[in-house]
């Protein structure tokens, strides 16, 4: 689980109420991890990304890599609106340009259908995606930082239930 509130009184606050519901037994690894945005000098001209939970992205019928970057950004610079040191300060529609670039040069993608009911109403909801793989090829440095910071937060729709979870190699 990650916790994304750093001041420490609220890490202490979350262990001890935890403990209380008898939700969890133990908590290790409550050292802050900070993940710089700061490009690499050196050239990645490929990726692989492996979604290892169903993922759904909003704004597209293929995981166009812009997409994927444009929901990474959007993600992170909630995230740190609501807990860190404010929005991202990036131009978010050249972001966005520079990543729309990027092909996408193989995949290997299946569609995981799951819903999940209500227990309050008894609707249904969606909670498929996709899994699987998809190399991209491009100029990917400057993207790098945001996937290893997506590999800890999630992307997409419903990354509380556990959808959306990434990995990342370069090659």
């Amino acid at each position: 689980m990650n916790l994304f509130v750093t001041r420490e009184p609220a890490v202490e606050l979350f262990t001890r109420v935890m403990a209380e519901l008898g939700t969890i037994e133990s908590v290790d690894g409550t050292d802050l991890l900070r993940l710089p945005l700061a490009a690499s000098r050196d050239s990645v001209p490929r990726i692989r990304v492996r979604f290892m939970t169903p993922t759904e992205l909003k704004g597209a019928e293929q995981p166009e890599f812009g997409v994927l970057m444009a929901r990474v950004r959007d993600r992170i610079s909630t995230l740190r609106a609501l807990y860190g040191a404010g929005p991202l300060e990036i131009d978010f529609k050249a972001f966005g340009e520079r990543a729309g670039r990027v092909t996408m040069s193989w995949y290997e993608l299946v569609e995981m259908p799951a819903e999940r009911v209500s227990r309050r109403t008894g609707q249904r909801h969606s909670i498929g995606g996709f899994t699987g793989v998809i190399e991209y090829a491009g100029e990917l440095a400057e993207f790098l930082p945001y996937l290893e910071i997506a590999r800890w937060t999630g992307v997409g729709r419903q990354t509380v239930w556990g959808k959306g979870e990434i990995a990342y190699e370069a090659f």
